[in-house]
């Protein structure tokens, strides 16, 4: 590097550093705020801040997020009369998960994040889908302390209520199809006004040549990607 582009480096270092320091102390005010509201309030407080732009991206969005999983988690904890019923586990469950999968899609996840999410998949029973630890060896301590999930000495759950009573694959099909990731492949199309994926295209070709159809293994949660389908020629 030249030397003017040394000193473009480190002025653009020193500037995001001073960006960041601001992010977070506006942030921990925001947290200071919230601290004498109860969990329902915090998290339509919540919501209006992340109208803010401060909050649409970069390791604050992140910050964020695991806020409301971690407002989340403890709602559910503090719903004592019926929280292990499988209809209220369905709710949160779901609910967690779309955090937690927003969360991994991240480019500026951090080690600490990623530790957490393994935490929270594995007290809901999905341990099998934990995700390697991001690349980058950065990391940043969170501004709040997300919810003890786990005993300090064993790791075993706190809380046995949140566990999933089947199999994630099935939990996924039977309440996760709208929110799973259809987009392998996906691209515009001008047969329809979405932009289908490659399964989708594939259909449209046979419908295209007066082909018949037929679709084995329908799934009510429509995950269309991963059923089959057999072709009956006119």
């Amino acid at each position: 590097m030249s030397s003017k582009e040394k000193l473009l480096a480190e002025i653009a270092a020193k500037k995001s550093k001073k960006d960041v320091d601001e992010q977070r102390e506006w942030w921990e005010a925001r947290l200071n705020d919230l601290s004498g509201f109860n969990v329902e309030k915090k998290l339509r407080t919540l919501t209006n801040l992340e109208r803010n732009p401060r909050t649409a991206g970069g390791w604050l969005r992140d910050e964020v997020l695991l806020y409301r999983l971690h407002l989340t988690v403890w709602k559910w904890i503090a719903q004592i009369s019926d929280q292990e019923t499988a209809a209220v586990r369905d709710h949160y469950t779901v609910a967690i998960m779309r955090i937690v999968k927003e969360l991994l899609e991240s480019k500026n996840l951090t080690l600490t994040v990623h530790r957490v999410i393994s935490t929270v998949l594995g007290v809901l029973g999905f341990e099998n889908f934990v995700t390697p630890p991001p690349d980058s060896q950065s990391d940043r301590p969170l501004c709040f302390k997300f919810v003890k999930l786990t005993r300090s000495k064993s790791g075993r759950p706190l809380h046995d209520f949140m566990h999933i009573t089947e199999d994630p694959v099935t939990w996924q099909l039977r309440l996760f199809g709208e929110f799973m990731d259809r987009s392998m492949g996906s691209k515009p199309d001008p047969r329809v006004s979405f932009a289908p994926d490659a399964w989708q295209r594939e259909v449209l070709d046979c419908l295209d040549k007066s082909e018949s159809v037929l679709v084995v293994g329908g799934c009510p949660c429509g995950v269309h990607s991963s059923i089959p389908i057999s072709r009956i020629l006119p």
